[in-house]
């Protein structure tokens, strides 16, 4: 795994962690303390982190192709075959969670996908927020 994926997705984890937790207790009012709620955050966490690793991954790779000298159009078909397979992997996680409505919450699966959004956000207003100060790292 590149460095810069690493290090984003190390950034991300503690905050997600967080974010299920509290989501879980905000949803115990509504829903009771259920596992279904648990697993589907667990669920859509992970679909999350892969989501992010294969966006990364593509990107990076996309750009190399397109260095390489493969042109633009190689560049765009890798990163919209990594798009399509992206979406296939959340489409199925959503399947999942319809399909055995008694063991994931739908909610539970969707909710964890807007972190990176909401992390984001505050990290534009707050940008020492979210800055670790990591041995070997730039900007720390």
């Amino acid at each position: 795994m590149d460095r810069e994926i690493k290090n984003e997705i190390l950034m991300l984890v503690p905050f997600a962690v967080f974010f299920d937790f509290i989501i879980y207790f905000v949803s115990v009012p509504f829903a009771g303390f259920t596992v279904n709620m648990a697993l589907g955050l667990l669920l859509g966490t992970v679909v999350l982190f892969v989501n992010l690793y294969l966006l990364g991954t593509f990107s990076q790779n996309a750009v190399m192709r397109y260095l390489a000298g493969r042109g633009e159009r190689g560049a765009k078909a890798h990163m919209l075959s990594g798009y399509f397979l992206r979406y296939l992997i959340i489409g199925a996680a959503f399947v999942l969670s319809f399909r055995f409505k008694s063991c994931l919450s739908v909610w539970g699966v969707a909710i964890p996908l807007f972190y990176p959004k909401l992390i984001y956000f505050i990290k534009g207003i707050f940008p020492d927020f979210l800055t670790f100060n990591r041995k070997g790292d730039k900007n720390g």
